[in-house]
C-alpha cells in the first residue's frame, strides 16, 4: 500500500483525478472517452496514460486505438481505498453516463452499468436497469450475480417503500414483487431463508391489497417452497393450498406448471413417491426441454431421485443424464452441478461407490467454481459418506464440515439425502465431535415420527437402531423388533430402497441370534427388490440366505418377455409400438439409454425412430462412432446375430457396455435395437441371450406388420397431401384474406403467414410504407388460434409521447387531468387475440423498456393503478425503418429489438413486384366499381402500360387509390391519371394566390359532381369525404357551394 502511496505522489492533482476516472472501468476503457473534458487536456491525459503503461499497471485492449485493460499485477484495489468514497462514488456516475454515450446498449453494458450503480450507491432512477441486469445473468445461468444483484435491489426498494409507503404509481411494489419471486426462485442455489421470508411476506401483503390474483399465486407457491425447505410442512401446505385455489382461477400454464411442480414437491416430502411422480411427469410434460426453466430442471432431478427410490434406477440415471446434456449444452453450470451430484446421489444409493465418487467429485469442481453451496454440500456430503465407508475417516470429516457454508436455518434441506445422516453417525461413533457434527446428532436425537414423512423417519430411525452400541441377544432382539415396526411403518411408502436396507438389517441381527428361517425371510424380501435392479447393493454376506434358483434372473426376464408379448400383439400404430419396444426392452435388460433404428427409406441410412434417454444430437457424438459404425454394418449385410461389447472412450466413467440386437425379417436386417448401460454389465448368460434372441424375430414381425398399416395410410396421406397442394396452387394467385399477388415473393409471403400464424411467435413486419404491412398482421391473426379473438391495431407514431402509454396501457379515473374514468389499455382488449403496433420504431424509449416487460411478463398495470393485470396476447410489430439501424443509433432499445426479431418478415416494394401490377389494378378496380354501384369495362391495354410503367414510390396504398380516383372520376372505364394531377407540383407563386378556402372548395366540388350531389347515405360526398351529413352542409354554406349551381355547371 505504502509503495503505491509513493508512485502516486508524482502525479498531480489534476492527473490523479484522471486517474481515479479510469479507475472506475473494471475491465477497459477508451481514452477517447475523456477527450474535451473539463480539466482533461490531451497532454494531461497522455501523461497519466505513460505513468500507468511504463508501470505495467495497463495495457493496450484490443486493436483499437486507445483502448486499454488494467493488467493482474495493477494495484486497482489499493488505490480505490485510498480515494475518498464520495468523490469515487461522482467517478462512478460520470462512468455510467460515459458507457451510456459511446458503447452499444447490450447485455454486457447494462450489467455494466448496473454495477456501477451498486459502487456508486443506488439512487431511484437505478433501479429499471438493476433488475434488467439481474435478469440478464440469471438468463445466463450466473446465479452468484444475479443474486447479488436481487439482493441490493431488494434492499434499496425496502427503504423506498418505508420512505413513501403510499408510492402512487405502484410502480416501486410492482418492482418489489417481481424482484421477491425472481430471488425466491433461485432459493434452491444459494438459500437464505430467514430474509426472503421476511420479503415474500411482504410482497403478499402488498399483492393482498392490490388484488394481484397472479403474483398472489405466485408468492404463494414460493413460500410453501420456503417452508418445506425448512421442515415445516403445516405451513407449507397452507400456501400450497392457496396457490391451487387462486390456480385455478388465473388460467395461467406457466403459474399451472409451477402448481404441478410445488405439489410433486410436496408429495415427495410426505413420502407419497407414485403421486410425486405422477405430478412432476405431468409438470415436465408440459415444457420442451431445450427451453426448460431452471425450476423445471430442478423439479426433473427430483423426478429421478422419486424413480429411484421406487426401484427404477436406471430411468433415475438416464433422466439425470439428460438434465446434465442439457445444461452442458446452454453453459448452466449450476443446473450442471446438481444434475451431477443427482447421479452420485443415485450410484451411491446402489453401492456403485467408485462411479458415484466421479460424479460427486465433478459436482464439487463445478460448485466451488461457481459459488452454488447447495450442490456444494449435497457432492461433499455424498463424497464424505463414501470417504467414510471406505475408512478414510479425516478426509470425511473435513469434507462433512463444509456444511457450514450456508446459514443453519438451511441446514435442513441438506436433511433430504442419507449421506448427511449416515456420515454424520458414523464420524459421531468413531469419535469425532467438531462443531458441524452437533445439529445433525441433535436432529437425529430429536426426531419423531410426526415430524416428518415416514421415509425420512425409516432413514433416520434405521440409523439410530444401527448404530446402537448393545449387543447381548436381549438387546439384539429389542433392536428387531424395533424395526419390524419400523418396516411396518415405512411400507405404508411402497417399496424402496429404505424398506429394502431395513429388511437386511432385521435379516443380519437374526443371523447374529442364528435364527435362520427369519433371516431368509426378510433377506428373501430384499433380493427380490433389489435382485432386477442393483444386486451390488444386496450386502455379499446375506447371499447364503437366498436359495439358489433365486439367485439367477430368469424369473424376471420371463416375466418381462410375456408383457413384451401380449404389447406386441395388440399394438397395430408404429408409433407406440416402437416406443413399447424400447421401453420393454430396457426394463428387461436395465438398459439405462436405449434406441431403435432403421434403415432410412432415402438415404438408406440409419434414422432412430424411438429411444428413451438419448437425443437425436447425441448420436454425432465422437463417443457414439463405434456403436453406429456396427450399427451400420448390420443394416448392410451382416449377420443377424446379436452383438455384445463393451466401448473405452475418455470420459468420467471407463466404459458404455453395449448390446446391438438386429431385427431380421426373411433374411433381411428391417432394424437393430440399441441398448446401453454406463455403470453396470449387462447379463448376458446363455439363458438370458437365448430369450431375447427369441424376442427379436417377434419384434421384427409385430414391426413388419405396423409399418404396413402404416405405408397404407402414408399413400393415402400423399395423395390428400396432392389433393390439398393442387388446392392451395389453385388459390395462390386468390386473395388470402385480401393479400393478392402470384410474384415469387408473395408467394413465399403466404407460406411464411401459414408456417408463423399457427405459433406463438412474435412477428416483426419490414417494408416501405404503403406495402400492405397492416394486411399481412391480420392475415397471420385470422390464420391463427385466435382468429376469434380481438385484432387491436395501434399506430405508434400517431400518439403523443404524453398519451402513449395510457393508450397501450390504460388508465384509472383520476390518473391525470382529464381522466374522468377508467379507460382499458390496448393490451387489455387484446386479451386473447392480436396486438399490431404499427411504425414502433417512433414509440419514445421510456416507453420502449415498459413495452419489454410487458412482452416477457404479460403484466402491466393502468397509468394511475396499482392492480397487475394479465393478458394474453399475441404480439405483432411493424415498421418502415431498419430497427437493427436505428439501435446502434440508439433510438431502439437493443433488448427489445431482439425480443421482437424472432420472426421478421420483410415485404418487398410494389416496384420490385411489377409483375403483380395488372393482378392488383384488376382486384382493386373490381372492389371499388362494386363499392360505388358501378359496371366493371376492363383496363385497356394502353392504360395498364402506364400502370406498368408508374414506379410507384406510395406502393400499393397508392396504386389502390389511383384507382378509387379513377373510378369516382373518370367512371367504370380505368384510365391512368396525369402524375401531375396525382401528386401535384404546386410553385410558390402559386401558392400565394391560392387560399385554403378555395382548395377545399374545389374539393368539394368535384366530390359533389362525383356523387351527382348526393350528400348522405351509401356512396354519399359525406361518406367519401369521411364527415358528418351536417358537418358537411356547414362548412358548403360558410364556403358558399350550392349544388344546383354546382350540378348546373357541370351540365
Amino acid at each position: 500500500m505504502e509503495r503505491t502511496r509513493q508512485s502516486l505522489e508524482r502525479l498531480t492533482e489534476e492527473e490523479k483525478a484522471i486517474l481515479y476516472r479510469f479507475l472506475a472501468f473494471a475491465d477497459a476503457f477508451s481514452v477517447d472517452w475523456f477527450v474535451g473534458r473539463e480539466n482533461m487536456l490531451p497532454s494531461r491525459l497522455f501523461s497519466v496514460v505513460t505513468f500507468l503503461v511504463q508501470r505495467h499497471w495497463i495495457r493496450k485492449h484490443g486493436s483499437a486505438e486507445g483502448h486499454y485493460e488494467w493488467t493482474a499485477t495493477a494495484p486497482r484495489q489499493e488505490i480505490l481505498k485510498l480515494v475518498p468514497a464520495e468523490q469515487m462514488s461522482q467517478y462512478y456516475r460520470e462512468a455510467i453516463d460515459t458507457y451510456a454515450k459511446h458503447r452499444p446498449h447490450g447485455d454486457d453494458e447494462v450489467v455494466k452499468i448496473a454495477n456501477l450503480c451498486m459502487l456508486a450507491g443506488i439512487e431511484d432512477k437505478d433501479v429499471d436497469v438493476i433488475y434488467q441486469a439481474a435478469c440478464i445473468e440469471e438468463n445466463r445461468h450466473k446465479i452468484s450475480s444475479a443474486i447479488g444483484l436481487y439482493d441490493q435491489l431488494l434492499d434499496f426498494v425496502e427503504k423506498l417503500l418505508d420512505r413513501a409507503p403510499e408510492d402512487k404509481s405502484g410502480n416501486l411494489r410492482a418492482m418489489f414483487i417481481r424482484t421477491v419471486e425472481r430471488r425466491a426462485s433461485l432459493s434452491p442455489f444459494y438459500p437464505n431463508l430467514k430474509k426472503l421470508y421476511s420479503s415474500l411476506c411482504r410482497a403478499l401483503e402488498i399483492a393482498d391489497g392490490t388484488g394481484d390474483k397472479n403474483s398472489q399465486t405466485s408468492i404463494h407457491l414460493l413460500m410453501g417452497q420456503n417452508y418445506w425447505m425448512s421442515f415445516q410442512y403445516g405451513e407449507a401446505e397452507k400456501h400450497f393450498d392457496r396457490a391451487w385455489q387462486l390456480i385455478r382461477k388465473t388460467k395461467n400454464n406457466s403459474l399451472f406448471r409451477m402448481g404441478l411442480q410445488s405439489q410433486g414437491l410436496s408429495f415427495w416430502m410426505r413420502g407419497n413417491f407414485s403421486r410425486a411422480i405422477r405430478y412432476y411427469e405431468r409438470s415436465i410434460g408440459m415444457i420442451d426441454s431445450p427451453a426448460a426453466d431452471d425450476f423445471s430442471m430442478l423439479a426433473s432431478l427430483q423426478l429421478a431421485l422419486c424413480y429411484t427410490q421406487v426401484g427404477m434406477p436406471q430411468r433415475g440415471l438416464g433422466l439425470s443424464e439428460s438434465v446434465y446434456r442439457h445444461a452442458e449444452k446452454t453453459s448452466n453450470h449450476p443446473l450442471a452441478a446438481f444434475a451431477l451430484s443427482t447421479t452420485g446421489l443415485i450410484l451411491l444409493e446402489m453401492k456403485e461407490y467408485k462411479n458415484s465418487h466421479v460424479y460427486f467429485s465433478m459436482a464439487l469442481d463445478i460448485s466451488k467454481k461457481e459459488a452454488i453451496p447447495m450442490a456444494e454440500i449435497i457432492s461433499a456430503l455424498g463424497l464424505a459418506n463414501i470417504e467414510c465407508i471406505q475408512g478414510n475417516d479425516d478426509t470425511a470429516a473435513q469434507l462433512f464440515r463444509i456444511i457450514y457454508k450456508i446459514r443453519k436455518s438451511s441446514w435442513y434441506h441438506t436433511f433430504n439425502i442419507t449421506p448427511a445422516f449416515e456420515t454424520g453417525l458414523m464420524l459421531y461413533q468413531k469419535g469425532f465431535h467438531f462443531a458441524e457434527l452437533a445439529p445433525v446428532i441433535d436432529y437425529v436425537g430429536k426426531i419423531t415420527k410426526e415430524q416428518v414423512n415416514p421415509l425420512l423417519y425409516g432413514i433416520i430411525r434405521r440409523l439410530q437402531i444401527q448404530f446402537q452400541a448393545q449387543n447381548d441377544p436381549a438387546a439384539l432382539k429389542e433392536r428387531i423388533a424395533n424395526l419390524i415396526e419400523l418396516e411396518n411403518h415405512v411400507r405404508q411408502v411402497g417399496e424402496t430402497f429404505e424398506l429394502a436396507k431395513i429388511r437386511i438389517e432385521i435379516a443380519r441381527l437374526n443371523l447374529r441370534l442364528n435364527q435362520w428361517p427369519e433371516a431368509e425371510k426378510y433377506g428373501r424380501k430384499a433380493w427380490a427388490f433389489l435382485k432386477p435392479i442393483a444386486r451390488s447393493a444386496y450386502p455379499s454376506d446375506l447371499m447364503r440366505v437366498i436359495p439358489d434358483e433365486e439367485l439367477s434372473g430368469e424369473n424376471h426376464l420371463f416375466d418381462a418377455v410375456i408383457e413384451m408379448g401380449e404389447a406386441l400383439g395388440t399394438q397395430k400404430a408404429v408409433a407406440p409400438l416402437l416406443t413399447g419396444i424400447v421401453t420393454f426392452l430396457s426394463r428387461l435388460t436395465g438398459a439405462e439409454r436405449a434406441a431403435l433404428f432403421v434403415p432410412d427409406r432415402d438415404t438408406q441410412d440409419l434414422r432412430m425412430v424411438a429411444s428413451r434417454n438419448l437425443a437425436q444430437d447425441q448420436l454425432s457424438d465422437p463417443q457414439f462412432k463405434i456403436p453406429m459404425d456396427m450399427m451400420r454394418s448390420k443394416i448392410a449385410g451382416g449377420d443377424g446375430k446379436i452383438a455384445h461389447f463393451k466401448t473405452e472412450h475418455k470420459s468420467r466413467i471407463g466404459f458404455h457396455d453395449v448390446i446391438i440386437a438386429p431385427l431380421q425379417l426373411d433374411r433381411k436386417i428391417v432394424g437393430v435395437l440399441y441398448q446401453e448401460s454406463r455403470f453396470f454389465s449387462f447379463n448376458t448368460g446363455s439363458s438370458d441371450m437365448r430369450l431375447l434372441s427369441a424376442l427379436v424375430p417377434q419384434i421384427a414381425v409385430a414391426m413388419d406388420r405396423a409399418q404396413a398399416h402404416q405405408e397404407i395410410a402414408r399413400l393415402n396421406d400423399e395423395l390428400n397431401r396432392r389433393n390439398r397442394s393442387h388446392q392451395e396452387e389453385k388459390a395462390d394467385a386468390a386473395p388470402l384474406h385480401g393479400i393478392v399477388g402470384r410474384h415469387p415473393s408473395m408467394l413465399k409471403l403466404y407460406q411464411v403467414i401459414r408456417k408463423f400464424a399457427p405459433t406463438p411467435l412474435t412477428v416483426t413486419i419490414y417494408g416501405e410504407t404503403g406495402v400492405g404491412k397492416e394486411l399481412v398482421a391480420r392475415a397471420i391473426h385470422l390464420e391463427s388460434t385466435r382468429s376469434k379473438g380481438p385484432f387491436v391495431r395501434v399506430n405508434c407514431a400517431a400518439l403523443s409521447e404524453s398519451l402513449i402509454e395510457s393508450e397501450l396501457f390504460g388508465h384509472d379515473k383520476g390518473a391525470f387531468t382529464g381522466a374522468i374514468k377508467t379507460k382499458a389499455g390496448r393490451f387489455e382488449l387484446a386479451h386473447n387475440g392480436t396486438i399490431f403496433l404499427d411504425e414502433i420504431s417512433e414509440m419514445p424509449l421510456q416507453t420502449q423498456s415498459k413495452l419489454l416487460r410487458v412482452i416477457q411478463e404479460k403484466e402491466f398495470q393502468r397509468v394511475g393503478g396499482t392492480e397487475t393485470l394479465y393478458s394474453d396476447f399475441r404480439l405483432i410489430a411493424a415498421t418502415n425503418k431498419d430497427l437493427k439501424q436505428e439501435m446502434n443509433r440508439g433510438n431502439f432499445r437493443s433488448d427489445l429489438f431482439y425480443r421482437l426479431n424472432v420472426a421478421p418478415v420483410t415485404l418487398i416494394p410494389l416496384r420490385e413486384r411489377s409483375s403483380d401490377i395488372p393482378l392488383l389494378a384488376t382486384h382493386f378496380a373490381r372492389l371499388y366499381c362494386q363499392k360505388y354501384d358501378k359496371v366493371f369495362e376492363g383496363i385497356s391495354e394502353h392504360e395498364m402500360e402506364k400502370f406498368m410503367s408508374y414506379p410507384w414510390p406510395g406502393n400499393v396504398r397508392e396504386l389502390s387509390n389511383m384507382i378509387e380516383q379513377s373510378i369516382l372520376l373518370h367512371g367504370p372505364g380505368i384510365t391512368f391519371p396525369e402524375i401531375q394531377s396525382a401528386d401535384p407540383v404546386v410553385n410558390a407563386g402559386d401558392m400565394t394566390h391560392q387560399r385554403l378556402e378555395d382548395v377545399e372548395r374545389t374539393h368539394i366540388i368535384g366530390i359533389l359532381k362525383c356523387t351527382n350531389g348526393k350528400i348522405s347515405g351509401k356512396n354519399s360526398a359525406s361518406s367519401l369525404l369521411g364527415l358528418k351529413r351536417s358537418t358537411l352542409i356547414h362548412r358548403m354554406k360558410k364556403l358558399g357551394i350550392s349544388i344546383d349551381r354546382v350540378l348546373k355547371a357541370d351540365s
